[in-house]
């Protein structure tokens, strides 16, 4: 009989955590193992798959908070399900006595120093902060920790004492298949004949986006050709930031497309001069690794996490200075320097593991495991 391994995944929603989760799962589901994968999917999405040997998926019920799941509900699950293993995909350690890894990709818990913290509202502050005390409390149920970067181990070592033993880099891989459909949308505001600099990113705190008002003002004022391409979603809480670019006249500088479909990427990128993001925080940002296999120029923040995925391919700016970011810009106007930015990037993407190595370097922790 295959032993059983719960992955909790009922918190991977969006961006990198539901990446994660889904090309963890595609992978496990065609890699040679001896394991049976329970899989608790969030409530908001269903994965499309046949339940069998190898994958059996479970979607998390809407009506009960997610802490009962933590505390209660997976302790239950694998007494009765004679789970051996879990593997952790969420921010808070689950309360069983089954061998636990926990994969860490939430930067809040290791960068208390982030200027971040101040730009939050007090609950969601409060909210944060009792995550990382339950964090702390229930450290003793991890068996591994799987960290995305050596930055990242670095930090849980220094944070929480953390023996490095116990610490193995599981670094993050990308799925670019996507990147090699274009589209025909043809994204009206974006005019060819200007310097587009894409700002692929919702409206959170973290991603810093107000500067870039500082910055249009500028652009404004010097009459350059530099455009920022937004992809904010029109909501209560973006409403204020996108009334205040209208109040400003910027919005012939920040031009804001909305929320852009998966399958429309590489054409926005084909439309776009470069990325930029000022972000003030990340753990890992798939959107470097699009950038790169679409071969546009890296504008960014000069902060370790940008500089361990991007290394020396990046062009870095002061995401708090408006003059240092506008100064970095204009050097899209200097073709051999970006083309010596570019030329960096084939290493980086090669060096880049596949799910298949990552699943692997999984497999291998839990026979490890298994085994002590």
């Amino acid at each position: 009989m295959k032993k059983k391994v719960l992955i909790n995944g009922i918190n991977s929603k969006v961006a990198g955590g539901k990446s994660i989760l889904i090309n963890l799962t595609e992978t496990l589901k065609t890699s040679k193992h001896s394991y049976q994968f329970l899989i608790y999917f969030p409530s908001n999405f269903i994965y499309d798959n046949n339940d069998d040997d190898k994958i059996v998926s479970k979607q998390k019920c809407k009506f009960i908070p997610s802490y009962f799941y933590y505390f209660f509900i997976f302790h239950f699950i694998c007494k009765i399900k004679r789970v051996s293993f879990i593997l952790n995909l969420g921010d808070v350690p689950i309360c069983s006595t089954k061998k636990q890894i926990f994969l860490f990709d939430w930067a809040y818990a290791v960068y208390p120093e982030s200027e971040v913290w101040s730009l939050l509202s007090i609950y969601e502050r409060v909210y944060k902060k009792i995550k990382i005390f339950l964090f702390k409390i229930f450290l003793n149920r991890i068996d591994v920790f799987l960290a995305q970067t050596k930055i990242i181990k670095k930090r849980l070592m220094s944070q929480f004492k953390i023996a490095s033993d116990i610490i193995y880099i599981f670094p993050n891989s990308y799925s670019t298949d996507y990147l090699k459909n274009i589209s025909n949308n043809d994204f009206p505001g974006i005019q060819l004949e200007n310097y587009n600099f894409l700002v692929l990113s919702n409206y959170y705190p973290h991603k810093n986006l107000e500067i870039l008002i500082d910055v249009a003002k500028k652009i404004k004022i010097n009459k350059l050709p530099f455009r920022f391409i937004l992809t904010v979603n029109e909501t209560k809480s973006t409403l204020p930031y996108l009334k205040k670019i209208k109040i400003n006249n910027l919005d012939d500088i920040i031009i804001n497309i909305g929320t852009v479909l998966k399958s429309d990427v590489p054409n926005l990128y084909n439309k776009c001069s470069a990325l930029l993001l000022p972000t003030l925080l990340e753990s890992f940002s798939g959107t470097f690794i699009e950038s790169m296999f679409c071969n546009k120029p890296i504008f960014t923040s000069n902060y370790d996490f940008a500089f361990d995925v991007c290394k020396d391919a990046a062009i870095y700016f002061d995401p708090h200075d408006s003059n240092d970011i506008l100064d970095k810009m204009y050097l899209i106007l200097n073709d051999n320097y970006i083309s010596n930015k570019l030329a960096f990037y084939p290493y980086i993407l090669n060096n880049l593991p596949s799910w298949s190595e990552l699943c692997k370097i999984l497999l291998g922790v839990i026979k490890k495991l298994e085994d002590d």
